[in-house]
């Protein structure tokens, strides 16, 4: 099978792949999942491009509240055989190897998501460029990440300093927009942060 990981970008094996179900449990991850799972309950569109889904966390839930036509990709086959095993039986629901750069689907989406996966990708404004072309008319690019700011507290401040490199500042996410010619918009939410990107 081909290799869609880029030089340096992190690779997600079997084990690394199990353990993400296990992650979903963590607070901070719950936490996280409900932040998108609630912005994107207030969009509305039919179709739907997951670009690095891990295991399927964010279109699982939602896919349990509304109907669409779920699609998405993933770098890595171990995280593709977990999400395809939980949504057996949905008809709707097409999910593939692939990466930010690699998208199978000859389709148009009327939203692009990618959560907790853009800080892995190597070559963020190519990505950016490249995913913008399977935009519909009036689509949009949403990009759900960690905020890269030191913490008040003594248990945030235990997160910044072991996951720093998973987390993005609102200025980085302004300059991938500008370098791919895209218009940003930047929503701060705690410790989350989420860019729309718009051609």
């Amino acid at each position: 099978m081909k290799n869609y990981y880029k030089e340096g970008e992190e690779k997600f094996g079997f084990l690394s792949s199990e353990l993400y179900l296990l992650a979903e449990k963590v607070p901070s991850m719950s936490r996280f999942y409900r932040f998108v799972e609630r912005d994107l309950s207030n969009k509305k569109f039919q179709s739907l491009l997951d670009v690095g889904f891990g295991v399927g966390s964010v279109i699982y839930q939602l896919s349990k509240s509304r109907k669409f036509n779920i699609y998405g990709v993933d770098p890595s086959k171990y995280m593709v055989k977990i999400a395809n095993n939980r949504f057996k039986g949905n008809p709707n629901v097409n999910l593939a190897v692939g990466s930010s750069t690699y998208v199978p689907f000859d389709k148009k989406f009327d939203i692009i998501i990618s959560s907790l996966s853009m800080h892995h990708w190597n070559d963020k404004k190519g990505s950016l460029k490249y995913l913008s072309k399977f935009l519909a008319e009036g689509g949009e690019i949403d990009i759900y990440e960690f905020l890269l700011s030191k913490g008040k507290s003594l248990s945030e401040h235990f997160e910044y300093c072991v996951a720093k490199s998973h987390m993005v500042s609102k200025q980085q996410l302004e300059q991938y927009g500008e370098e791919a010619g895209l218009k940003a918009q930047i929503k701060v939410n705690g410790n989350f942060i989420k860019a729309t990107y718009k051609p």
